[in-house]
Parts: C-alpha cells; structure tokens; sequence
C-alpha cells in the first residue's frame, strides 16, 4: 500500500471517528418558578397576612430585649415579619418603587445579623424602618387612598420614626418598639380592611323576590253584570181635557149661632 494512501485511509477514519462522537445536546431554558398559592389565591392571601401580622405584633411586644445579642435578634424577627407581611400587601404585581424599599430592608436585616457588638445599630435600624414606613406608604396609596383611618395609623407610624432622631442608647431601643408595634396595628388594619373587601365580591347578590300568585295568574275580567229587567212605570193617566168631572156635593150649611 502506498504512502498517500495510508494517509489518505487514517484521515478516512479520523473524520468518521469525529463524526460518529456524542452530539451536543441543546441547551434547556430553566422554567420560571410558579407563583405561589398565596399569590393566587385571595383566601391564602389574607390568612397569611393576618398571620404575620400577628407574628410581628408578638415579636414587638417583646422589644426592646434584654441585652445587646437578644435585642438585635428581635429586631431581626421584626424586620423579617414584616417583610413577609409587606410582600404579600404588595401582591403579585408589586410597584419598582415598593420592591426598592423591600431591598432595603432586606439587606438592613442582613447587617444586623453581622454588626460586631462594638459597632452601633442604630443608623441602620433606622434606615430599615424608614423604608418599612415608605412601603406601608406606597401601599396605602395603591389601596386605601381615601380611607381614614389607615391614614391616621400611618401618621402614627411616622411620629414615632421621628422620634428616632431625637434618642440613642436604651430610649432608642424602646422607640424602636413602638415603631414596630404601630406597623403591626397597621397591617392588621390593612389585613382586615382587604378581608372584608374580598368577602363582600364573593358574596352572592340577593335573588329578586318571587311573584306573588296574583302578579304571575293573568287578571280575569269580570263579565259585565247584565241588566236587570226595570220595573213596570205606572200608566200614566190621560190628560184632563175631555174627561168628565163629577160635580161636587154640596156643602152642608151650618147651624145658627145660639146667642
């Protein structure tokens, strides 16, 4: 066998060798996750806003804690609830500005978690809190923009995030509290306003009232009543003229006076 066609024989087989390898398999685009029940569903929506609602309130009546680790822990509780919380407020198709002050609070939650016992918390607790006030904002004016009392709860909420400006150390601890306590009430609120809507549009409306038996049996006219015979009229007497009068007897004369 010659030279060039050894060659010619070991490219042959090279190139089937190439050709016969695995495939390359197409790449598989990762489906997005479903959304969850309690986005789909209004009933699981409001249980389980109701839920963390009443999971922040407990964490809050707890605060402030009874050392630096215990009362950072809290804090951490508190912010989890109530994003949990805020989350299913939002709903499924929440607002860029809302997912920001979610962002936030989340990564606040983050730091708390690995501040070193030196460093001060309270910028950062604050900061949370701030955003946790701008969220129950933006949702009040998605959904309750005309209710008053919402509105009133919030001012309420805002006092008190004020009042972090003006306290450090233990009182600052305690403000904390009451921020945290005012945003459970909110919610609750805004759980049981969004409750009621739901079960007023489920409610089935009112059936009409059944006709009576006379509206729905066509009215029947009464046959006219016929007639009764008219009683016979007296015969009337024929005129006077011509008919013969008898005379008139004459009138006995008196007796005379006796005197």
């Amino acid at each position: 066998m010659h030279r060039k066609q050894l060659v010619a024989l070991i490219v042959a087989a090279s190139l089937s060798l190439v050709g016969c390898g695995p495939k390359k398999q197409p790449t598989k685009t990762a489906k997005p996750n479903p959304p969850s029940d309690a986005m789909t569903n209004v009933d699981t929506r409001m249980s389980e806003l109701q839920q963390r609602a009443a999971e922040l309130d407990a964490v809050a009546r707890q605060l402030p804690g009874r050392d630096l680790k215990s009362d950072r822990d809290l804090v951490v509780q508190a912010f989890d609830r109530s994003s949990a919380a805020l989350v299913l407020l939002g709903g499924p198709s929440p607002g860029g500005a809302f997912r920001q002050q979610l962002r936030i609070i989340d990564t606040v939650r983050q730091e708390i978690k690995t501040l070193s016992p030196s460093i001060a918390d309270d910028p950062t607790i604050d900061s949370g809190l701030r955003a946790l006030y701008n969220a129950l904002t933006s949702v009040r004016e998605r959904l309750f923009p005309d209710d008053p009392r919402v509105r009133q709860m919030l001012d309420v909420v805002h006092e008190r995030v004020v009042d972090l400006d003006a306290v450090r150390g233990p009182m600052h601890s305690l403000v904390v509290a009451q921020v945290f306590s005012a945003v459970a009430t909110t919610i609750q609120m805004m759980a049981g306003e969004l409750s009621g809507r739901s079960a007023a549009a489920e409610a089935p409306t009112a059936a009409p009232p059944a006709p009576s038996a006379a509206s729905v049996a066509p009215a029947t006219a009464a046959p006219p009543a016929s007639p009764s015979p008219a009683a016979p009229s007296a015969p009337l007497l024929p005129p006077s003229i011509g008919v013969p009068v008898a005379p008139a007897a004459p009138a006995t004369p008196l007796p005379p006076a006796t005197r």
